[in-house]
């Protein structure tokens, strides 16, 4: 047996349970495709032939890099991109937060994990497990975010926007080497569309960006070029569908159309045509009618839209045209993040979050709410989404949203009465049906648990999905849809929100939800209302209908880190440094059930914080609800006027 059998071996169990589960959630017509999928991945292990790598031809600009030069006049961008490029200079790259490990030559060790120090393999890509059978797991993750070269287009950024040859030189080297030490379809880095995609856009983007520095390099031109085709040649070959679609083929298909924009040679007009037709498709499937994404992930999202706006790009570049139902689509996307973007800048965190980004990388982090909906506005030619106030529901895809004032003052809430999420595997979503989020002020006070790790996430993974984890009301310690694995749900086991009613009148407003996740179980239905009362008053109020006996619930608050919560004789005080928040109001009858206790929050992706979370375990039966008031401090109630 070779040192590498019973990795492969375990990763074999590992891949056929997660087989298993994906396949009783698969559409019957998916199981060929799969078929034929298994049939490509071993016709693609016969080796490249020698000078057979296909001629992209000539390079063609396509005016991409001015969709990243656009920031340079905004205040702080250039300056981030100076000091992106001196760390560059330095051999310093970070990657969600860990310092990568360079080589003499001060390039990053491309293969080589931050955390364990694992190198990743040069075997066929699908030979690679993408949970190694180590003593302490890899994220594989981290190996696939450095090598989508995000990290490039602030360096080259800051060559194109100073002149700086320096800068520029140093792109050049990465993407040289990249080159070099990735030969086709060897390595995990070449195993999935999603970072070929990523990929595709950046080498085109460093290429036009360093090209006024210092011109063409013709042996750069000729590799980038290659490596290129050899990309879109893997990525026509294993395309996303049925099950996997979702972001991941907007993604492809965008990657693809950037590569033939840059190398025509690389399509031809029918492809080019079926490309676009599948691209509105997808989009079209990837967002309700009234903009809410149907991963349910609202980070993802903003990456979706980034690359949707590249697509827009490169449809002028190619003279034509997207549908108007497509372009509508998108500019409610654009409206749906605004709604839930506060007035800080902080997006409300709903569903996985791996910090994914495209062009808003070459910006400063904090930028990206902001710099994702000016891209979009840019793109269809419209100002950038205005705030609603007041109630906003999007009924299609499952948010109720109510803001007043603004800055210090603002009052952000969303109730979650969502499907649980899209296709058959729902891959992104959590057992989050029915929860609340509350931002005050600009800044996250309620929040979603985050993500943390993905295929090395192991216990974290399934955890930070589950009910009791989220705002909402867990029954029986049970979650309100069952994980079938790290990526789905048990098909038959799913919440699906309900609206039920959602009005207003003045200061006074209700949204009324239900959801039957539970009903199979417990034969009850869960019934969740969030009011307005008036001036900085609201109540939330929790109902079981059809139970006939009382049942053991926990219901639960997640306070973002740096929050405190003081226990009152009315509940408790929410607040940051001595300075109230908010006040939750619990009636007397729970408050012997009242906890307060350590909790985890993920606040990027591989981070975990600790944080508080506020629990009440108790029963619930017919006729008996549970309410909580909660009450904003009388000087935020009078400077919001929210009378």
């Amino acid at each position: 047996m070779s040192p590498g059998d019973p990795m492969r071996v375990a990763d074999a169990r590992r891949r056929l349970a997660w087989y298993l589960h994906r396949a009783r959630a698969m559409p019957p017509e998916e199981l060929p495709f799969r078929v034929g999928e298994q049939v490509r991945r071993a016709q693609g292990r016969r080796p490249v032939a020698t000078g057979g790598a296909p001629d992209p031809g000539p390079r063609v600009d396509t005016s991409l890099a001015q969709l990243v030069l656009g920031w340079r006049d905004q205040p702080g961008v250039a300056s981030f991109w100076q000091h992106q490029s001196e760390a560059a200079g330095r051999g310093e790259v970070v990657v969600f937060g860990r310092p990568w490990a360079v080589t003499p030559q001060g390039l990053p060790d491309w293969d080589l994990d931050p955390v364990t120090g694992f190198r990743w393999p040069q075997d066929y890509c699908f030979d690679v497990p993408l949970l190694p059978a180590t003593a302490e797991p890899v994220e594989v993750k981290y190996v696939w975010e450095l090598n989508r070269l995000l990290h490039l287009l602030p360096v080259a950024a800051d060559a194109a926007h100073r002149g700086h040859l320096p800068a520029s030189r140093s792109c050049r080297e990465h993407l040289r080497d990249w080159v070099e030490r990735h030969p086709p379809r060897r390595g995990v880095v070449w195993r999935s569309g999603i970072e070929l995609a990523h990929r595709v856009l950046v080498m085109v983007l460093v290429l036009e960006l360093t090209e006024p520095v210092e011109g063409r390099d013709p042996a750069l031109e000729s590799s980038v070029g290659v490596a290129v085709a050899e990309h879109v040649d893997w990525i026509r070959r294993f395309p996303s569908r049925y099950s996997s679609a979702n972001n991941h083929r907007i993604t492809e298909l965008v990657g693809l159309l950037v590569a033939a924009t840059a190398y025509p040679r690389l399509a031809t007009v029918e492809e080019l045509d079926g490309w676009w037709s599948e691209l509105e498709s997808v989009t079209l499937l990837q967002f309700h009618h009234d903009g809410v994404p149907a991963e349910q992930a609202t980070m993802y999202a903003f990456e979706v839209v980034e690359w949707l706006v590249v697509g827009l790009r490169l449809a002028r570049r190619q003279r034509r045209r997207l549908s108007t139902a497509v372009l509508e689509r998108i500019d409610w996307a654009a409206a749906f993040l605004a709604a839930v973007t506060d007035a800080g800048g902080h997006a409300v965190r709903i569903g996985d979050d791996d910090d994914s980004r495209l062009l808003t990388a070459a910006l400063p982090p904090a930028s990206l709410p902001r710099a994702a909906l000016g891209l979009v506005a840019a793109g269809l030619g419209r100002p950038v989404p205005g705030v609603p106030t007041g109630l906003t529901t999007f009924a299609d895809g499952g948010y109720t949203v109510w803001r007043h004032g603004s800055a210090a003052e603002e009052v952000l809430w969303v109730l979650d009465h969502a499907p649980l999420g899209m296709g058959h595997l729902a891959a992104h979503a959590h057992a989050d049906t029915l929860a609340v989020f509350l931002h005050l002020g600009g800044r996250p006070v309620l929040v979603d648990a985050g993500t943390y790790l993905y295929h090395s996430g192991g216990d974290w993974r399934d955890r930070l999905r589950r009910t009791a984890e989220h705002n909402t009301l867990a029954v029986g310690g049970q979650d309100s849809s069952q994980i079938a694995g790290p990526f789905s749900w048990r098909r038959g086991h799913r919440a699906e929100g309900q609206l039920v009613s959602a009005t207003a009148s003045g200061a006074h407003w209700a949204v009324d939800a239900r959801h039957e996740g539970y009903r199979g179980r417990y034969g009850v239905v869960h019934r969740r209302t969030l009011e307005g009362l008036g001036p900085g008053s609201f109540r939330l109020t929790d109902r079981l209908e059809g139970a006939d006996e009382r049942l053991v619930v926990r219901w639960s608050l997640l306070l973002a880190p740096g929050l405190d919560a003081v226990r009152t004789p009315e509940g408790w005080a929410v607040g940051d440094g001595g300075a109230t928040l908010v006040t939750v109001v619990v009636p007397a009858a729970w408050r012997a059930s009242m906890s307060e206790e350590p909790a985890w929050y993920s606040p990027a992706f591989g981070e975990l914080d600790q944080t508080r979370r506020l629990a009440i375990d108790t029963e619930l039966g017919p006729g008996v609800p549970l309410q909580v008031e909660f009450v904003l401090p009388p000087e935020q109630v009078h400077r919001g006027n929210l009378a």
